[in-house]
């Protein structure tokens, strides 16, 4: 990066983090461009000089999120260890991420509704993926006998990332539990039930 583009880069990163605070803060709809300049320290059509449009900035907040999830997933999937096994470390991982990525990933979670239909479509495209991904584990833990054949991947799946994703309605940074403590809950709860 030139000398020259650092400065801009700093400042479309400031853009970006005022953007994801308000959104978390106030809710997309109640944030304005206005607001974002202001938390900045930039007159309001500067706002426009880094992003095209408020919803370019939501789409750029949640773009990547899923990534994280995804990437973790694929890494443990290549671990040693049973399905099961690799099945309580995404859990565990699925707590942590969300918990360490509170602001990105509970915009995800809430806001994703407010992106155009073409960008809601890229964001949940990577949410599928992971989900797909999720189900496959949980199969293969059947197949290979460490999950119980009894219930269905889908299902299982979907309670897993639905019980998971609802951390971000109660969980702070420096609350009575930390991140650790909780994945850990989660991962006996959500898992050992599976065990055949």
């Amino acid at each position: 990066m030139s000398e020259r583009a650092a400065p801009r880069r700093r400042r479309r990163d400031e853009v970006l983090q005022a953007a994801a605070d308000l959104f978390f803060e106030k809710g997309y709809e109640a944030t304005s461009t206005a607001d974002i300049a202001e938390r900045v320290g930039i007159l309001r059509g500067s706002v426009y000089y880094y992003l095209d449009t408020k919803e370019a900035l939501l789409f750029e907040l949640l773009e990547g999120v899923f990534a994280g999830f995804l990437s973790a997933l694929e890494e443990i999937q290549a671990q040693d260890g049973n399905a099961l096994e690799k099945l309580r470390r995404v859990v565990g991982h699925h707590v942590r991420y969300l918990a360490d990525n509170l602001v990105r990933t509970t915009l995800f979670l809430t806001e994703s509704r407010s992106l155009s239909i073409e960008h809601r479509a890229v964001v949940l495209e990577q949410e599928e993926e992971y989900r797909a991904a999720l189900v496959d584990l949980i199969a293969s833990g059947q197949r290979e006998g460490t999950i119980r054949g009894d219930v269905r991947p889908e299902i299982v799946g979907m309670a897993i990332v639905g019980a998971a994703n609802w951390v971000h309605r109660w969980y702070w940074s420096g609350g009575d539990a930390t991140a650790d403590e909780i994945a850990r809950q989660f991962e006996i709860v959500l898992t050992e039930g599976l065990a055949p």
